[in-house]
């Protein structure tokens, strides 16, 4: 396995251990939270634009089945025709850069940022709001934005960065020389990374949203779940955003072996293969749902990763991009 897969494995399993809470603690922490987010009409940042073609028309907030999408980051995200993706520390062999534009109708790309190290990102309107991830004995996060121009500008040190009505909610954190990184608690800011205000001190959950709504995953009982930040209520019915389609209303789902998608009928969920591993791949590793297309991430034994593109159905996969894990 290459450094960067132990990298990651050891980072998820720190991550795994630092958000574990006891059921009694959501409570305690959702009263705190209450009146965090105040209601309203809009459901979506005033800074998103609807597009005529394929993209983010805007965020749905539930599926085919009843089930609410949960938006959250991820290493692809559509808008109007384009698609940006960032393959995070892995050198390409055809390209310098890690964040990439595609013009779905063309098959063109454009690099955007020189930068290994980008784990996800989301677009909205005029700029993108990017999470960069460093390190080898600890990780360390950095929220940035890519404006129209294509510049990038550092907003927070932090993560899981999720925007209501103009305002972003991340985890913020800071270097600590004795235990390497330390978890500030839930923060906000505005959209150029001013104003910075703490909410609650000692939260370090992953964010996501549903129209105004905020959430977070937390441990209860033996698994992890999502949790309204408002209500500290647990949903027990959800899907992410990054693995449904709702111009076809397709499930998405994957493990290391392989890729499957899923239609909803008789009030079920109707699952078939799509892609299956080679022999010469160790596995999948990620998958994302955007534009009508999935994108599939895929490592082997030799450190050699590649990124496929194909229809929802899974035609037309094309490989897009190989490179080397880097540390």
């Amino acid at each position: 396995m290459s450094i960067k897969k132990s990298i990651i494995s050891m980072s998820l399993a720190l991550s795994m251990v630092l958000l574990g809470i006891s059921t009694s603690s959501e409570s305690v922490i959702a009263a705190s939270v209450k009146n965090i987010v105040k209601q309203g009409k809009n459901t979506s940042p005033k800074t998103m634009k609807t597009s005529k073609s394929k993209g983010e028309k805007k965020m749905p907030e539930k599926a085919v089945d009843g089930s609410i999408i949960i938006h959250t980051n991820n290493f692809a995200a559509a808008y109007g025709s384009n698609i940006y993706y960032t393959l995070s520390r892995v050198n390409l062999d055809d390209t310098k850069y890690n964040v990439i534009k595609r013009d779905m109708n063309t098959g063109k790309e454009v690099g955007i940022i020189e930068n290994y190290a980008t784990e996800s990102m989301k677009v909205y309107g005029d700029y993108i709001l990017c999470e960069e991830t460093v390190g080898s004995a600890w990780l360390e996060n950095t929220i940035y934005k890519i404006d129209k121009n294509m510049k990038r500008i550092n907003l927070a040190r932090g993560f899981s960065p999720v925007i209501v009505d103009n305002t972003i909610y991340y985890i913020a954190e800071k270097s600590n020389v004795d235990r390497g990184v330390k978890y500030l608690g839930l923060y906000k800011m505005n959209l150029n990374g001013n104003n910075k205000k703490l909410l609650k001190k000692g939260f370090y959950h992953d964010l996501g949203i549903s129209g105004r709504n905020i959430y977070y995953y937390a441990k209860s009982a033996k698994t992890y779940n999502w949790f309204n930040l408002k209500t500290g209520k647990l949903e027990k019915n959800v899907v992410l955003s990054h693995l449904y389609d709702p111009i076809s209303k397709t499930k998405v789902d994957y493990n290391v072996n392989n890729l499957k998608v899923a239609k909803y009928k008789n009030g079920k969920w109707s699952y078939k293969i799509i892609y299956k591993t080679k022999n010469t791949e160790n596995g999948i590793s990620k998958a994302c749902v955007c534009g009508g297309k999935i994108l599939l991430y895929v490592y082997n034994y030799l450190g050699k990763d590649k990124l496929f593109i194909m229809d929802i159905n899974g035609k037309n996969i094309k490989l897009l991009h190989k490179g080397d894990a880097v540390g």
